[in-house]
């Protein structure tokens, strides 16, 4: 079945993207679109120590008919064994404000760090290994100076510890 027209500025999972618990979000606001893909990084991970390394790769493109650039970016990060949330806000991503034309990508790699309690990790981390996740936005500006300005949402993503990491119990 066709799909209903999309208001803009709503955000709304890209077709087929699955949101739940899933190491990737696919994610179009406003025409600009968001992919992100999640992966763990064993080598500086720590995990009987509780700290974990998880890299991103995201993948942003404009799908409008007029050019648009990347001014900064917002992101919430959480973990699953607490409430805490942090906001992490900057100028553009890894040091750029990239500027995109109709259909044109800009594609970069990233690494967020999270602590995780080692006794959460050995006796309540869920089965699905999920222990944190981000979400966020890029503020957006478009125009031949700038003078539209928007959030290009990005639905969250998940940090899943892969089954063969082992938290091995640590004599205190």
């Amino acid at each position: 079945s066709p799909s209903a027209p999309r208001a803009m500025g709503v955000a709304t999972p890209a077709e087929g993207a699955e949101q739940k618990e899933k190491s990737y979000s696919d994610t179009v606001t406003s025409g600009i679109r968001v992919q992100v893909d999640s992966f763990y990084l064993p080598g500086p991970s720590a995990p009987s120590d509780g700290r974990l390394m998880f890299g991103y790769n995201i993948t942003i493109t404009n799908l409008n008919l007029q050019t648009c650039q990347l001014v900064s970016r917002t992101w919430q990060i959480k973990t699953v064994f607490s409430d805490k949330k942090e906001l992490v806000s900057g100028s553009g991503v890894i040091g750029r404000q990239p500027v995109l034309g109709q259909n044109e990508s800009f594609s970069y790699s990233s690494v967020c760090p999270l602590t995780i309690d080692r006794a959460w990790l050995l006796e309540s981390m869920p089965v699905s290994r999920l222990v944190g996740s981000m979400e966020g936005s890029y503020l957006m500006v478009s125009g031949a100076t700038g003078q539209e300005s928007f959030q290009a949402l990005i639905d969250p993503f998940h940090f899943t510890l892969p089954p063969e990491v082992e938290i091995e119990e640590v004599e205190e």
